[in-house]
């Protein structure tokens, strides 16, 4: 009897942390909607001369985000203090999470698997990877870039060798990268665009919350003991 009775304390669950477990995806729902909608109100601010409220804003997400004027976008002359790229991933981290909550697609999607993930990643590591060697290599050579990318192709295939993990998605994700350096040294540099970032971006997205979304709904769902 005791020992069910502290079984029943040890696993006891405050109301308010049970309300915030059942209902996690609204914070992060939030969380993103406010991540993302204070740099476009950045700028909106600063067109109103709200310079006081806008200031901080842009100065906060410059530790966040690099802020290239070349690769952001701009609303009423004044430009979104976050990057294409970035906004893409929360606005679609958001929107992502906003089709997460109807039950069709929360009881039926499946978590994703790491090896499909890392293909996710690829498409937004070739572009941002192409784009920042290609303006590296302005005082850095390339030749350096081979040889750190062959010392990690070989590091990362032992290790997934020993361990037996290899698989084709590993074969493509450790290919892209002298791929892009291939590419950029026969095409002699690479510019990526808004709709390269803001797709890219979009993949990363929805492969991140393919992988972690169905299993926080899984986690969340677990009862304590009773």
């Amino acid at each position: 009897m005791n020992q069910t009775t502290n079984q029943s304390a040890q696993f006891y669950t405050p109301p308010p942390l049970s309300w915030a477990a059942k209902h996690w995806l609204l914070f992060i729902n939030f969380f993103f909607l406010l991540y993302f909608g204070l740099p476009i109100l950045a700028p909106i601010l600063r067109a109103y001369q709200y310079e006081l409220l806008a200031y901080p804003i842009y100065k906060t997400y410059s530790y966040l985000c690099h802020q290239l004027p070349s690769h952001s976008y701009f609303i009423m002359g004044y430009q979104v203090a976050m990057c294409q790229r970035c906004l893409a991933i929360y606005i679609s981290m958001f929107v992502g999470g906003l089709l997460f909550s109807f039950d069709l697609v929360r009881q039926n999607l499946r978590p994703l698997s790491f090896k499909w993930y890392l293909l996710c990643l690829v498409p937004m590591a070739v572009d941002g990877g192409m784009q920042l060697i290609t303006e590296l290599t302005v005082v850095i050579p390339i030749l350096v870039f081979w040889v750190i990318g062959v010392i990690l192709i070989g590091l990362f295939g032992f290790i997934l060798t020993h361990y037996r993990h290899w698989n084709w998605q590993i074969s493509v994700f450790l290919a892209a990268g002298p791929a892009s350096l291939l590419f950029v040294q026969l095409m002699e540099g690479y510019e990526s665009t808004w709709w390269r970032r803001s797709l890219t971006a979009l993949i990363f997205a929805i492969g991140t919350i393919g992988i972690t979304y169905p299993e926080l709904e899984a986690d969340f769902k677990r009862k304590p003991l009773e």
